[in-house]
């Protein structure tokens, strides 16, 4: 039985930035927030088998108006979770870090490519560097002061042409280490429908699909997706009111499987992301 451990909810498709490696062209004209009743229902449902929820997709989490009680409610409900998010870190303002750290957030990871204000704002169109960096350092700072070891924070960039001749990633690591327990430069992903398209060779590649048997992932309107580079459901699976077990144990997801296992008729968006296909 298909049972996933990792839960990935998309309280939000909303974003606060428009980073021109993403896909808000297609995502803004259906973004929306998810109903409360209907997070609720998910984390109840999904408290027996979740080892890790992330509360988050394409948007940026911290829109979520209900974003804090969302995460309290994961830890009440389901303790041992590990509640891990992604964030731009502009609306993480010192009260937000408290509450994060009082709930036990497992990991927060800044999303910021670049080392200079310049750069932030050609990649995000947003002029927040300085904004993104403050709040980064007073979540660290919050941590010690509360003496917690929690969250691990982490800033994870993106491997882009614009900053190609910019900073290498051991720059990129020296910078943004002191601001943070680890950061890393990975490869661009490439995602189907969007209109910037990454050669294959420069892409993160993976040898076999990971999310198939191991994580559930459910937009904002409860639709579950075969695939978390799938920003505006071409391919869904089934919806949540019919049950996530009973989704991922499906006929049609169990196909799906199979075809994606064995590379054979395999979707578009699968060709962007796994090796020799």
């Amino acid at each position: 039985m298909n049972k996933p451990r990792i839960v990935q909810i998309e309280l939000t498709s909303k974003c606060n930035a428009n980073c021109i490696y993403c896909v808000r062209e297609l995502i803004n004209p259906i973004a929306k927030d998810m109903d409360w009743d209907l997070f609720v229902s998910i984390v109840n449902e999904v408290k027996q088998y979740a080892v890790e929820i992330h509360p988050q997709m394409w948007g940026e989490p911290l829109l979520y108006p209900r974003f804090i009680e969302a995460v309290e409610y994961i830890r009440k409900t389901i303790p041992l979770v590990k509640i891990v998010f992604y964030t731009n870190g502009v609306l993480l303002t010192e009260d937000i870090a408290q509450k994060l750290i009082e709930c036990k957030v497992d990991e927060v990871n800044f999303s910021i490519d670049t080392t200079t204000p310049e750069l932030y704002k050609q990649i995000c169109k947003t002029d927040m560097f300085e904004t993104v960096k403050q709040n980064l350092a007073a979540l660290k700072k919050m941590r010690k002061t509360m003496k917690s070891d929690l969250p691990k924070i982490c800033v994870r960039g993106t491997k882009l042409p614009e900053t190609k001749d910019k900073h290498t990633p051991i720059e990129f690591k020296a910078y943004w280490q002191k601001y943070c327990d680890k950061a890393v430069l990975e490869a661009e992903l490439n995602i189907v429908g969007r209109k910037r398209q990454t050669p294959i060779a420069d892409t993160r590649l993976k040898d076999n699909c990971d999310q198939l048997e191991d994580t559930a992932i459910i937009s904002a309107t409860g639709v579950m997706l075969m695939c978390c580079r799938d920003p505006t459901g071409l391919m869904p699976v089934g919806h949540v009111k019919d049950g996530i077990l009973n989704v991922m144990n499906s006929e049609k997801y169990n196909l799906l499987h199979y075809e994606i296992l064995s590379k054979t008729n395999l979707p578009a968006m699968c060709k962007l992301c796994l090796k020799d296909v």
